[in-house]
């Protein structure tokens, strides 16, 4: 019987960051995704969060879970990822000509760049992959890694975008409130939201979103899977 997988990894304890990671958690368990399949990482290890904490949000820890879930999930699950911190992007030259922008995102002693998360996704063979990231800088995610089996929601559009939110208005606050029952995302009335749905439902109803602030993106392959077609479980 296929399972459905999930990491978040939640960087900083700022209110919002908090916020985010009880509703991730409470929309996956209200979605059917049993609570042992999921791995939540965060800066600290309180026990007062409203979910489970496996680990620190630390370069290592992440290198470990992947290990782990590679042998784990094969190619008749789901996988999902969440991140929600603060990410950076530094100018890369590429074959000593051209500079390009890579995003990355800040751990407790390391950060990670969208080069060494395509790697570690590589490794999880899922039949579909939904990531989602909420930080500053968060484009080139969208761009590298949607392909395949993978879609990929980044909060801004190019590496060098920030994004903004508070407690209560956030890009994935509004993408996985968008599951909840009667939260009015289900454009069609089918009674079934997609990620296409829940991803339109949080660039209209996050306020940065809204007035152009930042400019969220959905990254995939058009040939190898259809946003539309496909939901959190």
């Amino acid at each position: 019987k296929p399972e459905i997988y999930a990491i978040g990894v939640r960087a900083d304890n700022e209110e919002r960051h908090v916020a985010n990671f009880s509703l991730f958690y409470q929309v996956l368990l209200e979605n059917k995704v049993k609570s042992e399949n999921i791995y939540i990482l965060t800066d600290d290890r309180k026990e007062q969060y409203y979910h489970p904490v496996v680990d620190i949000a630390s370069r290592e820890s992440l290198a470990k879970l992947f290990m782990h879930l590679s042998k784990k999930i094969d190619e008749k699950d789901k996988f999902i990822f969440y991140f929600d911190g603060h990410g950076y992007s530094v100018p890369f030259i590429l074959h000593g000509e051209e500079e390009i922008y890579l995003s990355g995102f800040n751990l407790k002693n390391r950060s990670v760049n969208e080069i060494e998360l395509e790697f570690y996704f590589s490794t999880i063979k899922a039949k579909e992959k939904i990531l989602v990231f909420d930080c500053c800088h968060d484009g080139g995610f969208a761009q590298r890694l949607g392909k395949e089996n993978t879609i990929v929601l980044s909060s801004s559009g190019l590496p060098q975008e920030k994004s903004f939110a508070s407690p209560h208005d956030s890009f994935s606050g509004f993408f996985f409130k968008a599951f909840r029952k009667n939260s009015g995302a289900d454009s069609n009335n089918d009674r079934f939201t997609s990620i296409l749905e829940a991803y339109n439902f949080a660039k209209e109803n996050h306020l940065s979103s809204k007035r152009k602030f930042q400019n969220p993106q959905l990254g995939y392959d058009k040939n190898k899977i259809d946003p539309s077609k496909v939901g959190l479980n």
